[in-house]
């Protein structure tokens, strides 16, 4: 029983130390790179001459793979010296399904710059580490469809509201948190209509240009606005949704926001009940910085 025990036990201390492992899903609420200083890495206060370090942990939270670089810079004027901006390549793979647990791939980067100087009185700045990478994903729940709307309603709702794990919403900077279905009759056959919810993880902001033929007609202040995210909807072996939010398969994301929703439909026809998934496919460019507030301390007034 001792010999069990102990078995038992070195199979869970390995276990729990095997690092990027964990239990879940890569389906779920939006999630992607993240930033985080290492301990005193840089310290919270400087002395004018010293030294500056600064050490990164990057851990990759979304399914997309990274392939891109990672900055650090400070917000004040290089008059001083200290931290010009600097930059290194990332690499870090998706996380994946592995039996009941996720792998996540991350990293440690170093950085060491030249000491401030000049500092005639205690100064104030912050260290800011960013990365920009792209992203592509496809994800969306099954949706069933039915030849007569109102019949076999605990079978196919003709109205749907579909969250939870039903969405199959893939785990990115970007993904679906809701999927509104409508099933209206016309002739001839069946339209499909759904409100697709998107929402961006809480950490960074959506990057990328408007082309000029939509600054051209939605106006300068659209490019400040804005950015753009490429969508397509398309409901398997049936094709391509019509959305209206879309021109040019662009939706135009409002900087403000978290959320928005895109409203699309396709006309069916006649067909007899099919249960096929909604292919949602996003692509995007996504920044994510961190920032920490440090003190340069003048040697003058340290004596």
């Amino acid at each position: 029983m001792k010999r069990i025990l102990i078995v038992f036990l070195l199979i869970f201390i390995i276990g729990c130390g095997q690092p990027g492992q964990g239990r879940g899903k890569i389906t779920g609420e939006p999630d992607g790179l993240q930033i985080s200083f290492l301990p005193l890495q840089p310290a919270s206060s400087l002395r004018e001459n010293q030294d500056v370090n600064v050490g990164l942990e990057l851990v990759n939270n979304g399914v997309c793979d990274i392939s891109s670089e990672v900055c650090v810079t400070d917000t004040l004027s290089s008059v001083w010296a200290g931290v010009e901006e600097q930059c290194t390549s990332l690499e870090l793979r998706g996380i994946e399904q592995v039996g009941e647990g996720v792998t996540k791939d991350s990293t440690t980067k170093q950085f060491s710059f030249p000491a401030y100087r000049g500092v005639d009185r205690d100064l104030s700045t912050s260290i800011i580490a960013k990365s920009k990478y792209n992203c592509d994903i496809t994800a969306g729940p099954q949706l069933c469809v039915k030849p007569l709307v109102g019949q076999k309603e605990k079978e196919c709702p003709s109205f749907e509201k579909i969250t939870g794990d039903k969405l199959r919403a893939t785990i990115a900077p970007i993904t679906l948190v809701g999927v509104d279905k409508q099933l209206v009759p016309e002739q001839g056959g069946i339209k499909l209509v759904v409100a697709i919810t998107l929402k961006k993880m809480g950490a960074g902001e959506i990057k990328g240009e408007l082309d000029e033929s939509t600054i051209n007609k939605k106006g300068s202040s659209s490019a400040l606005r804005y950015v753009p995210v490429r969508v397509e909807v398309d409901y398997r072996g049936y094709g391509s949704l019509e959305c209206r939010e879309l021109e040019n398969g662009i939706f135009l994301w409002r900087k403000d926001k978290d959320q928005e929703i895109l409203n699309c439909e396709i006309f069916l026809g006649s067909i007899d009940y099919v249960e096929n998934p909604l292919d949602i496919k996003l692509g995007y460019e996504y920044e994510v910085s961190q920032m920490m507030p440090i003190q340069i301390l003048d040697v003058d007034k340290q004596r």
